[in-house]
C-alpha cells in the first residue's frame, strides 16, 4: 500500500498484522525470554483460525469465517450492540437480556421499542422461565419488517433432546450468542463467541471488539480450543450431573408448595414461592449464607431464579426460613364504579348487550371484594356515584364505603388512599376488572410497601391495575401530568416517582378488562381455572367460551 494512505491502526493491524510475525513496530515489546511465550502475545483478530473453526462445527452450515471470538458472551453481546446500533434507531432488548447489550444499545442513542425494530435480542430458551422458542416464524417476522435478530444462545445446547438449532443455522442475517461458561462450566475461560452468515457484520463485530478489549488472549484461546474440541463429551457429563440432580430440587420446591414448570433447556427455571418472601427474610437468607435472585431481575416479578444444580438439603432449608409469617396487615381498598346497566363498563358495553355488560361488571367486584378478604386485609370500598352506595353495601356487605370525589382519576386515587393509609402502615388501591390477581400478588405488594415508598402493578395497555404507599403524602405530585386513558399512564407514573425520589417496586403484568377484546384475551389466555369463580361463571351463561 501507499506508505502515504490514511488508515486507522485498529484497521491496519487487523488486515495485515498475525501471530508469529516480527513486530518492528511494537509498542509492547517482550518482557524477556520468560514471557516470549507465544501464547500470550496479541492474538489474531477475531480470534484463532483453529478456535473459530471449532466453534463453527457446533453451527451447521458456519464456518470459521462467520464466528468473532470475544471475552465471554457479555463482550459478544456488547460488541455486536457497539457494531450494529445507530443513533435513535428502534431497538427491541427486554430486561431479561444480558445488560451489556441492552445498557450499550441505550448509550448509543437507541430507541427501546418492540414495533418495527432494526436489531431484536431474545434469550433462547428464555431468561428465567427456561422455555424454548420456534425461532422460524419469529426470524420471518423480524426479518419482514426489515430487521435482524440477535439470540443470546448460551443455554440452547442444555436441553434433554440434545443441540437445538441456533438462530445463525435458521438465518442468514441472525446473529447468535454462545460461550463456554453455561454449558461448559468454564467461565473462568471468559470465552464466548458471536456467530453470523452475514460476513459485513462479523467484520464490524470483530473491529468493535478490538475498540473494547483487542479479544482473549491466545493463552485462553488455546485452553478453550480443547474444550470445545472435547465439547460433546463435556457437556453431556454436565447434563448427566443435572439430569440427576434436577429431582431433588424439584421434590424440594414442590413440598413446600412452590409453584414451577421444569426447564425446557438451561439450568435455572423460575419458581414462586406460596406466599411472597418479606425483605427482612431475604437479608436474613443472606446472612445465613443463601443467595437467590429474584425473578423481578429479569422482569418477571413473584419468582425466583432456581437451579438445578442447587444443593438439595440448603435448599429446603432456605425455603423453611424463607416461609415466616404473612407482611404487614395493612388495608386495601377498590375503586368501584356502579355496574348497573349504564353506568359501568361503558367500553365493554359497546361490543355487549348493556345488561350483559353490567352482569360481567358485577361478577369482576365480586370476585375481587371476596379476594380481598380471603387475603386477610382491611376492605375499603370507594365508589362512585354516589347513589349507588345500596347496590356496594349489597355486594361488600360491612365494608366501610367512601364516595369518591370529583377531579380525575389521579385525584380520586389519592382521596382513596389517603383514606385507607389512616392510622394504618400502608395501603393497597386496586380497581375491579382484573379477574387474574390473586392473593399471592397482593401479599406481594404489601410485602414490598414494608421497605418501597411504592408498588405499581403495571397492566398491558400501558396503564396500572395496583398501586400502593406507605405514606399518603407520597401521592403529593405522584399523578402529576398523567395522559389518563393511554399508554404512557405507567411510564409518566414511574418518571414522577423517580422525579420525586420514590423508591418503588414493580409486580407482575395483567391485562385489565376495558372492553370484549381485552375480555376475550383474557379468557383465552389467563389461567382463572382456581380463581374469579363469578366471572368464570358470567362468561360461560353469556357464551363467551371455555373459561
Amino acid at each position: 500500500m501507499d506508505s502515504s494512505e490514511s488508515v486507522h491502526v485498529l484497521d491496519y493491524y487487523a488486515r495485515h498484522y498475525r501471530p508469529g510475525m516480527v513486530d518492528l513496530s511494537t509498542s509492547s515489546p517482550s518482557g524477556g525470554e520468560q514471557l516470549a511465550d507465544q501464547r500470550v502475545t496479541y492474538a489474531a483478530p477475531g480470534g484463532l483460525p483453529a478456535l473459530r473453526e471449532a466453534i463453527a462445527g457446533l453451527y451447521p452450515g458456519l464456518s470459521a469465517e462467520h464466528i468473532v471470538v470475544t471475552n465471554g458472551a457479555s463482550e459478544a453481546l456488547a460488541a455486536t450492540a457497539f457494531a450494529l446500533v445507530r443513533r435513535g434507531e428502534r431497538v427491541s432488548a427486554g430486561q431479561e437480556i444480558y445488560p451489556s447489550f441492552r445498557e450499550t444499545a441505550i448509550r448509543l442513542g437507541a430507541l427501546l421499542s418492540a414495533a418495527r425494530a432494526s436489531l431484536v435480542a431474545v434469550n433462547n430458551p428464555t431468561i428465567p422461565h427456561g422455555r424454548l422458542m420456534d425461532l422460524n416464524p419469529l426470524i420471518a417476522s423480524i426479518e419482514a419488517e426489515g430487521g435482524r435478530l440477535v439470540a443470546d444462545e448460551v443455554y440452547l445446547d442444555l436441553r434433554a433432546g440434545g443441540p437445538g438449532m441456533p438462530a445463525a443455522s435458521v438465518s442468514t442475517s441472525a446473529i447468535s450468542i454462545g460461550d463456554l461458561s453455561k454449558p461448559l462450566g468454564l467461565g473462568g475461560l471468559r470465552i464466548g463467541w458471536a456467530a453470523c452468515r452475514d460476513e459485513a457484520v462479523v467484520e464490524a463485530i470483530s473491529r468493535s471488539v478490538q475498540l473494547l478489549s483487542g479479544g482473549p488472549s491466545n493463552l485462553a484461546m488455546d485452553a478453550a480450543l480443547a474444550a470445545v474440541r472435547d465439547y460433546g463429551p463435556r457437556l453431556a457429563a454436565r447434563c448427566a450431573a443435572a439430569a440427576a440432580n434436577a429431582p431433588l430440587v424439584f421434590a424440594a420446591l414442590e413440598e413446600a408448595g412452590w409453584v414451577f414448570q421444569p426447564p425446557d433447556a438451561g439450568w435455572t427455571f423460575l419458581a414462586r414461592p406460596p406466599s411472597p418472601i418479606r425483605p427482612s427474610q431475604l437479608r436474613e437468607l443472606e446472612a445465613a449464607g443463601f443467595f437467590l435472585v429474584p425473578g423481578s431481575a429479569f422482569g418477571a416479578p413473584g419468582g425466583y431464579r432456581v437451579s438445578v444444580f442447587a444443593p438439595a438439603q440448603p435448599l429446603r432449608t432456605a425455603i423453611q426460613r424463607a416461609s415466616a409469617g404473612p407482611c404487614e396487615r395493612g388495608s386495601l381498598v377498590i375503586l368501584a364504579k356502579s355496574t348497573r346497566p349504564g353506568l359501568g363498563k361503558t367500553r365493554l358495553a359497546t361490543g355487549l348487550e348493556p345488561a350483559a355488560a353490567a352482569e360481567l361488571a358485577e361478577s369482576f367486584l365480586q370476585d375481587t371484594v371476596d379476594l380481598v378478604r380471603a387475603s386477610g386485609k382491611d376492605l375499603i370500598i370507594a365508589f362512585t356515584p354516589y347513589e349507588a352506595e345500596a347496590e356496594f353495601a349489597s355486594i361488600a356487605a360491612g365494608a366501610p364505603l367512601v364516595v369518591q370525589p370529583d377531579g380525575d382519576l389521579g385525584h380520586r386515587i389519592s382521596s382513596a388512599l389517603a383514606t385507607a393509609l389512616c392510622g394504618r402502615d400502608s395501603a393497597v388501591l386496586v380497581g375491579s376488572d382484573t379477574p387474574q390477581l390473586t392473593g399471592v400478588v397482593i401479599e406481594e405488594a404489601f410485602c414490598h410497601l414494608e421497605q418501597a415508598d411504592l408498588v405499581v402493578g403495571p397492566a398491558t395497555d400501558g396503564g396500572f391495575y395496583l398501586i400502593g404507599l406507605r405514606e399518603a403524602s407520597s401521592a403529593d405530585g405522584l399523578f402529576e401530568g398523567i395522559e389518563w386513558s393511554t399508554s404512557s399512564v405507567f411510564a409518566q407514573l414511574i418518571a414522577n416517582a423517580l422525579r420525586m425520589g420514590l423508591t418503588f417496586d414493580v409486580l407482575e403484568e395483567f391485562t385489565d378488562i376495558d372492553d370484549v377484546e381485552s375480555l376475550t384475551t383474557v379468557l383465552a389466555q389467563a389461567d382463572l381455572s382456581g380463581s374469579a369463580p363469578h366471572t368464570r361463571a358470567a362468561a360461560a351463561r353469556l357464551g363467551l367460551g371455555p373459561v
